[in-house]
């Protein structure tokens, strides 16, 4: 059939209360369902929401209202679809949705433990260095000014 009847809009057309949806409506879905990788080798059965205020037309105008645009809008219905948001949020009541960090492995504590040793390592070398450096300025510093006392009581006083 080229119409079909239904009460609601489809994917959050901001048409008050079409009483139905043409065939050109419903091969704009299949054309963009077919442009989606993660559709292929699924069925997509298109109908209007039989509530303005069911889950799946409030899911489908907040995509809308947040800037998903129709192409993103069918790849989202058609991929995870209200049944994944449905999944989503007993997910969340469980509490499961937050996933704990991976706990570093027995490698990664050597490789850790290893670096923190070496920069430690490293930085008492550099501390090392500097102190010597200034060590050697000091002596510099008091082995000039004795050779300048020296010679400058060597020279002739008229």
């Amino acid at each position: 059939t080229d119409v079909v009847e239904d009460d609601a809009p489809l994917f959050g057309d901001d048409v008050a209360v079409p009483t139905s949806f043409s065939r050109e409506e419903s091969l704009r879905i299949i054309t963009e369902a077919l442009a989606i990788d993660k559709a292929a080798g699924k069925c997509v059965v298109a109908s209007a929401a039989p509530d303005m205020k069911s889950l799946e037309s409030m899911l489908v105008q907040g995509m809308r209202e947040v800037g998903f645009d129709r192409l993103q809008e069918v790849e989202h219905m058609v991929t995870r679809g209200v049944k994944g948001y449905n999944d989503m949020l007993t997910s969340e009541k469980e509490g499961v949705t937050w996933e704990k960090a991976p706990e570093p492995t027995d490698e990664e504590k050597a490789l850790e433990t290893a670096s923190k040793e070496e920069r430690m390592i490293m930085m008492k070398q550099k501390r090392q260095d500097s102190e010597k450096e200034q060590e050697l300025k000091s002596l510099a510093t008091i082995w000039a000014k004795r050779e300048y006392l020296r010679k400058s009581l060597k020279r002739r006083i008229p």
